[in-house]
C-alpha cells in the first residue's frame, strides 16, 4: 500500500475566531484550511455568520522530523491530509473531526479558498442571537460532539 502523499501546498494562517452573536473571539495561529473547517462547523450555529475572521495567509504547513540521514539534524517536510486530521482529532473531539473528514484516506483542502473562506473578513455584530435555520444539517445535534479533547 502507498504512503500519504504530502500536500505540497497545504496553507496555514492567522485569524480570529468569533465564539457568539456578540462578537467575543480568539486569536488562532496556524490553522490550515481544515481546521478553520472544524471551528466554522463548530461555532457557525452560535454566530449566526463566517465565524474566521481576519483571516491572514502566513505559510504552509509542514512537520519537523529526525533527518534520516543525521539523527543529530532535523528537516521540514510537507504534512500529509492523515497526518492534519490526526492532528485535528487530538486538538478537537475525535468523532466530530471523522464526521468532516471521513475514510481512511480523507480528502483535505489546501487553500482557504478551497475550504470556502475568504481572506479578511470582518465580523458585525447584531447584538441578538441568530436564527437557526431549519433545513440546515449539522454534523451532530449532540453537543457531547463539539467539545474539545481534554
Amino acid at each position: 500500500m502507498d504512503s500519504p502523499q504530502p500536500v505540497p501546498n497545504m496553507q496555514i494562517a492567522k485569524c480570529r475566531v468569533v465564539l457568539n452573536h456578540f462578537g467575543s473571539s480568539v486569536e488562532k495561529h496556524d490553522i490550515t484550511p481544515a481546521e478553520a473547517q472544524v471551528l466554522q462547523e463548530m461555532h457557525n450555529m452560535n454566530v449566526g455568520s463566517d465565524c474566521i475572521i481576519d483571516l491572514k495567509a502566513s505559510g504552509k504547513a509542514q512537520v519537523r522530523e529526525l533527518d534520516p540521514k543525521d539523527d543529530e539534524k532535523t528537516i521540514l517536510r510537507d504534512r500529509t491530509p492523515l497526518e492534519e486530521v490526526s492532528r485535528l482529532k487530538r486538538i478537537y473531539n475525535a468523532k466530530f473531526v471523522e464526521k468532516l473528514f471521513p475514510g481512511r484516506n480523507p480528502t483535505v483542502p489546501e487553500t482557504f479558498k478551497e475550504a470556502g473562506i475568504q481572506e479578511g473578513l470582518a465580523f458585525q455584530s447584531t447584538g441578538k442571537a441568530p436564527e437557526r435555520p431549519a433545513n440546515r444539517s449539522f454534523p451532530s445535534e449532540n453537543r457531547e460532539d463539539y467539545v474539545v479533547n481534554a
